[in-house]
């Protein structure tokens, strides 16, 4: 069938392959199958190629395709010189590729590739580039929206869903703006799934659980890996992400798995209890701890950096039938940072603050892995970075935390109120 597409003049056969694979969550069949047209003028093919890249849990789908994309990206090809920069932030391979990134999402931003505009906004956001500039975040969000971007796009949707970046919380305003957007806008011949996604996480912020199970759904059929997870979500379990029909629970996850969903290989780690654990017998622990362990890698190695957070938990408390073992701890904590997961910077802060590993580290460390993690959104590190700055630490870092990190710290401390002693009337007060 590969060979009639690619003789195929109309261009229908292949495109309408290239989608179908693309809903069916192959992306790394369906770049293979796209790449050859994408030289010949046929803006379709650029449109899908950039759908691909826009999520990261595609891009760690194309890893057989690495040495293409560096080849043609440094022969100039703006296509995939935006292509090496996803790859290269995404998956995060070498010490030096955050630079990669940089400078390749500037090339594919010259050649007129509106994306990577956002993405390069993201790492002012991050702090990626050396500082934080969440002005000049919000600057080049805004403008690469005028410029086209589905990436910008999708941010401020999701900005106005959550609240972030400054927004007020809107969901039923994202709601509407994202079902206009879908039934309006032309899509091409295919619509970004992620926007059906939105679509179910401001349904599901609304409270209404079975319209956001039902944008999930069609995300997945579309092709959105991380939709899978969040049909899991809404449609089996409670608000607070407990299991409250695990037959469907399952059902899902393991479609999920089957589309390679990162996510969905956290089925076990959250079935499973600490303490109903210690309670099975010594067999089904082995099972457990077994599984636990093989779906956890397979999530990482899929692009969940909340894989190695587990493993690094698992590890580091010795739970879930997990040995202790603090090397093996650092390990995975390690590689959870490097995809840039806040959490995994906290743990690596907390190991050297308990002088739980062998690592000899600066105190410089510790604090950069604080602050990162803060960066990233794990808040509970603002007054560790405040009080190391207070004490003469993370000072060339002086300006971030005067305008980010000293005001909300003082904010904080104005909303403590001290509570007296009495007898619960100022509780209710409060």
């Amino acid at each position: 069938m590969g060979g009639n597409i690619e003789q195929d003049n109309s261009g229908f056969l292949w495109k309408n392959e290239a989608v179908r694979l693309m809903r069916n969550c192959r992306y790394s069949d369906a770049f293979k199958l796209i790449k050859p047209h994408l030289y010949s003028g046929d803006d379709d093919a650029s449109a899908l190629i950039l759908t691909i890249l826009r999520h990261s849990d595609n891009v760690f789908q194309l890893i057989e395709e690495v040495d293409y994309i560096k080849e043609r990206a440094l022969a100039g090809d703006s296509i995939m010189q935006f292509a090496w920069a996803r790859y290269n932030d995404a998956v995060s391979p070498e010490a030096e590729s955050c630079s990669i990134a940089e400078k390749y999402y500037n090339a594919a931003l010259r050649a007129g590739i509106a994306d990577a505009r956002m993405y390069l906004a993201f790492m002012y956001r991050d702090g990626d580039l050396g500082f934080v500039d969440r002005s000049r975040y919000f600057q080049e969000r805004d403008k690469a929206v005028v410029e086209g971007s589905h990436t910008a796009v999708q941010q401020t949707v999701r900005d106005i869903v959550y609240g972030n970046s400054g927004c007020q919380a809107e969901p039923e305003k994202a709601l509407e703006m994202l079902k206009k957007y879908i039934h309006s806008e032309s899509p091409g011949i295919y619509l970004d799934p992620e926007y059906y996604a939105l679509a179910g996480d401001a349904a599901y912020a609304l409270g209404n659980v079975d319209d956001a199970s039902s944008w999930y759904r069609r995300a997945m059929n579309e092709g959105c890996l991380r939709a899978c997870f969040f049909l899991a979500l809404a449609a089996a379990c409670d608000v607070d992400g407990r299991i409250s029909d695990t037959e469907q629970f399952f059902e899902i996850m393991e479609k999920g798995q089957e589309l390679r969903c990162p996510a969905a290989f956290l089925a076990v780690q959250m079935a499973v209890d600490e303490d109903d654990f210690e309670n099975y017998g010594t067999e089904l622990q082995d099972q457990v701890t077994s599984g636990l362990e093989l779906d956890l890698e397979t999530a990482y190695t899929l692009g969940d950096s909340i894989g190695a957070y587990y493993l690094g938990c698992h590890y580091y408390e010795g739970n879930f039938g997990f040995g202790k073992n603090d090397e093996t701890a650092w390990m995975w904590f390690s590689r959870g940072a490097v995809r840039r997961d806040p959490f995994c910077y906290k743990m690596l802060a907390v190991m050297l603050r308990d002088e739980n590993c062998s690592k000899k580290m600066s105190r410089d460390f510790l604090n950069e892995c604080e602050l990162r993690a803060l960066r990233l959104g794990c808040e509970d590190m603002l007054d560790n970075v405040v009080d190391a700055y207070k004490n003469g630490f993370l000072t060339e870092y002086a300006a971030e935390i005067e305008q980010y990190y000293l005001p909300l710290a003082s904010n904080q401390d104005e909303e403590q109120y001290d509570e007296p002693d009495d007898d619960g009337r100022f509780d209710a007060w409060a």
